[in-house]
Order: C-alpha cells, then sequence, then structure tokens
C-alpha cells in the first residue's frame, strides 16, 4: 500500500484554515507546546517506559482544548479521546502510539506497514464491526516525534468498506481461524498491506522539528506553519466540530441581536421559520421597524404604490408593516456592507483610525447615514460637495446599485426620515455585556453592537488581538 502524504495547510478544512487566530490563545498554546517538547526530552533522558509517554500525550491534549472531552485508554486501544464528557460516550480519536525511537514498530513515510499500523487497523476494525462505532473522526500513529494522522474516512474505505479485511476479521474473532492472537491478525494485515496496491492519504508531520518555530517573528513563514499546526491540534479539526464562523454555520448570538435592534423576532410553525414584528408586548419604539412603521403610517400617502400594494397585504396594517420591513431590510443591508468595506480599508490602510467611519461620533443621526450612501458611496470623488469630501474624501466611491436610491424609498421613506432621537433596551443577552438594560440612541447602539464583531473578510488568516466573535461575508448571506 502507498502512502501520499499531505502537508497540515493541505489536511484542514480551508474555512477553518482562513479564520484568524486569537493572539492570547496563540501564545497559550506556545507556550503549552514547549512543555511538551521539554516532558519529551526528559522522559527520553530518564529512559522513561511507554506508558511515561501516554500519560504526556494525554495532559499534552487536555490542556491544548479537549479538556470538556474524555481522554483515556479504552479496551486495547493506547489512547482514546471521546466525542464527550462522557466514557460512554464515542471514541472519536484512536491512538496508537510508540516510545520515541522505536524504530522496530514505528511507520515511517517510507514504510506503513509496521506493527504501530496493524494495531491501528485492528482497533479500527474492532470499533466499527464490534461496537458500531460510526463516530470515528481520526486514526492517529505517533511516538510523539512524529505524526501520522489519518482521516477515519480513508481507513472506512480502505479497511472496512473492502470486504477481505472485514471478513478475515469476522472469522478470526469467531474463533475459526488457525489461532485467535493478535499476532495472527497482526500478520494477516501485513500480508494485506504488502499485496494492496490502493493508496492511503494523511498527514506526515515530524513535530519535532517544529520547535524552532516557537521563537520565530510576527508574519514570518514560520509563525504562518505554526498558526496552521495549532488549528490542527484542536476539537474543530480532529474531532470535525463545527466553528462559529464556519460558512454553513449561522451566528445565532449575532443574529437574534439583530432582529432584536430591527424589531422583528424570528418564529417557527414546524420545520418552517418566520421572521415577522416583534409580539406586541416585546415591541421597542426606537427599533428600526417600530420608527418607519410610525412615519410611513403618519407621513405616507399609500396610493403612490398604485396596484403594487397587494403584495404588501391586504388590510393597512399589513400593507405598512410590508413596506417598512423591505425598507428596513434595504438599509440594513447596507449597513452590514459597509460595515465589511470599514473593516477591510481599516486592514488595508495599515489601521488609521478615519477609516473606523461606521461610529455615532462620526455618523450621529440618520441624516449623516444617508449622505453616506447617497452622496459619499454614490458619487466620486470628484464629484462630491466639499463638505462632504472634507468629510468622507477617504471613502472611495461605490459603483454600486446598492447606494442608489431604490423605488421604494422613492415612493415611501428614506433612511433620513426616520427619528433621529429614538432609544432602546439594550438586549438582555446584548455582546455589549456593560450595556446590558441600559437605554441607548438606537443608531449609536447598531453601531456599538457591529463593532463588538469583528468583520474580517475570509483568507486574512492572520493573528487577531481581540477575542470578537468573527462575521464574515457568508455568515452575512446566511441571516439574509
Amino acid at each position: 500500500m502507498k502512502f501520499e502524504a499531505k502537508t497540515v495547510r493541505n489536511t484542514i478544512n480551508k474555512a477553518f484554515l482562513k479564520e484568524p487566530v486569537q493572539r492570547v490563545l496563540f501564545e497559550e498554546f506556545k507556550q503549552i507546546l514547549e512543555r511538551f517538547f521539554a516532558g519529551i526530552k526528559l522522559a527520553k533522558e530518564k529512559g522513561e517506559h511507554e506508558e511515561h509517554f501516554k500519560n504526556i500525550l494525554a495532559e499534552f491534549f487536555r490542556v491544548v482544548g479537549f479538556d470538556l472531552y474524555t481522554i483515556n485508554t479504552s479496551r486495547r486501544i493506547d489512547l482514546a479521546i471521546h466525542t464527550g464528557s462522557k466514557p460512554d460516550n464515542p471514541v472519536g480519536i484512536l491512538f496508537e502510539t510508540k516510545r520515541p525511537g522505536n524504530s522496530s514498530e514505528m511507520v515511517t513515510k517510507e514504510n506503513l506497514n509496521r506493527k504501530a499500523m496493524h494495531e491501528a487497523i485492528l482497533y479500527y476494525l474492532e470499533q466499527r464491526i464490534e461496537l458500531k462505532n460510526s463516530d470515528l473522526k481520526h486514526i492517529v500513529i505517533t511516538d510523539m516525534e512524529n505524526w501520522f494522522i489519518f482521516d477515519a474516512q480513508e481507513f472506512e474505505r480502505l479497511f472496512y468498506k473492502l470486504p477481505d479485511l472485514r471478513k478475515m476479521w469476522k472469522l478470526w474473532k469467531a474463533d475459526r481461524k488457525v489461532s485467535s492472537t493478535n499476532d495472527f491478525m497482526y500478520n494477516e494485515i501485513n500480508r494485506y498491506l504488502d499485496e494492496s496496491d490502493h493508496k492511503i492519504t494523511g498527514l506526515w508531520l515530524p513535530l519535532h522539528k517544529t520547535e524552532k518555530f516557537l521563537q520565530a517573528k510576527d508574519g514570518s513563514d514560520y509563525e504562518k506553519k505554526l498558526r496552521a499546526i495549532y488549528k490542527l491540534f484542536t476539537p474543530i479539526h480532529l474531532l470535525k466540530e463545527p466553528f462559529a464562523n464556519d460558512s454553513n454555520s449561522l451566528n445565532k448570538e449575532f443574529y437574534h441581536e439583530l432582529l432584536y435592534i430591527l424589531g422583528l423576532e424570528e418564529t417557527r410553525d414546524g420545520s418552517t421559520r418566520y421572521i415577522q414584528r416583534a409580539d406586541k408586548d416585546s415591541r421597542q419604539a426606537g427599533s428600526f421597524i417600530e420608527n418607519s412603521i410610525r412615519i410611513i403610517d403618519a407621513e405616507v400617502n399609500l396610493n403612490r404604490f398604485g396596484n403594487s400594494l397587494q403584495q404588501y397585504g391586504e388590510a393597512r396594517d399589513e400593507q405598512v408593516f410590508g413596506i417598512a420591513m423591505e425598507l428596513c431590510i434595504t438599509w440594513i443591508n447596507r449597513i452590514l456592507f459597509l460595515k465589511l468595506l470599514e473593516s477591510q480599508l481599516y486592514r488595508y490602510h495599515r489601521q488609521a483610525q478615519n477609516f473606523k467611519f461606521l461610529n455615532y461620533k462620526t455618523i450621529d443621526g440618520f441624516d449623516e447615514l444617508s449622505k453616506l450612501f447617497f452622496q459619499v458611496l454614490a458619487r466620486k470623488e470628484k464629484e462630491r460637495d466639499d463638505e462632504i469630501f472634507e468629510k468622507f474624501g477617504h471613502i472611495p466611491y461605490l459603483n454600486s446599485s446598492l447606494f442608489e436610491v431604490s423605488e421604494i424609498e422613492d415612493r415611501a421613506i428614506r433612511i433620513s426620515n426616520l427619528d433621529d432621537h429614538a432609544k432602546m433596551p439594550v438586549y438582555k443577552r446584548s455582546v455589549l455585556q456593560k450595556e446590558r438594560g441600559n437605554k441607548l440612541n438606537t443608531l449609536d447602539y447598531l453601531f456599538r453592537f457591529l463593532e463588538a464583531y469583528d468583520f474580517s473578510a475570509d483568507g486574512s488568516e492572520e493573528i487577531r488581538e481581540e477575542s470578537k466573535s468573527l462575521i464574515n461575508a457568508s455568515v452575512l448571506g446566511l441571516i439574509f
């Protein structure tokens, strides 16, 4: 059987690889790794037995982020990390460990057909056939210095779905072979690997050679490689846990607070979700939807909509809400797009503070926000009025229909019509923990809420100094 070695970066989920790393957690990981290397060296000098190295390995995973998972031996498995905190949770990661220097049994990049691989395959088959464990995520073979990590899908494809070994294991387990010893199965696995012309793909990482990465300077190639190793040793990778900013995963905290600021709520009818106006007892006069409804109801002649009015409902209340809803979606769409733009301009211009323009100090009312939409983003720099250019000359022109006055804004109201003095209580589970229960100006609240998240775009893959949750364009797409 041939081995195709992958790099760390090619092993990790591409979306997860792009995630920025929090500085404090990265520095902590470097210290943990340094202690791990020191512990291995000391144990080698003392001539410790294999069991001692297993304990070092188990402790490494406990402190590196697997403290909420059961880590222990399991039957004959050297070490196992379960998929949850209880010992009866299925094994998710199966380890076969060898003492450093055990070259006769440890696999190599050139030769996987060694006892360590035979044992890993045998214990994998036991998990899959006898225990019916379909929750295995990775199989790891290591002597602490060299790491071979295989996705369980590779073992499934080559050692379970192909019938030869599976049939052999069942006959052996039923005591229908000449021997019931493990050595018999090891020999059969050895023969199978030797004769197979299949290819197995997995990660080979000579971890002991990465010790020099620990002294790497910020932004260096070594630091970039170490960031990938940091992600390798996480439950997100090894247990395939979902991560908050996966493009397939909605950030629920962000989503629900944004709905609250807009004055909306989500309800369900079976498996179907609906977005509607907040319940009467929960409505906040300062929310975007209530602010809009109040003005539309008092100041807008709905006859302007002609026959298209019926698309918003039959009753006047339904029509007013429908118009307000469409307007609020248009406005928040623009604002969230601008937050993504602000983040990229801020980074591109090396964190120049004048590119942090979405804040209440710069935009202290809905009139100013309207100017940003239509007199800044929708106009080339040379076409802007002197006063506008002085304040927003550094903000680029966007040739986009998103910042043109929409048909519904022409018939109803624009964001500049909203009440600048509107206030609302901060959400009880707000990301703005210190402001919970306080009342804030609605626009100020929205800007503070957005600033509490990191709107970095995909592909940054950097060290993040602040522990803000990432909201990228994919997550915003899910929200809309």
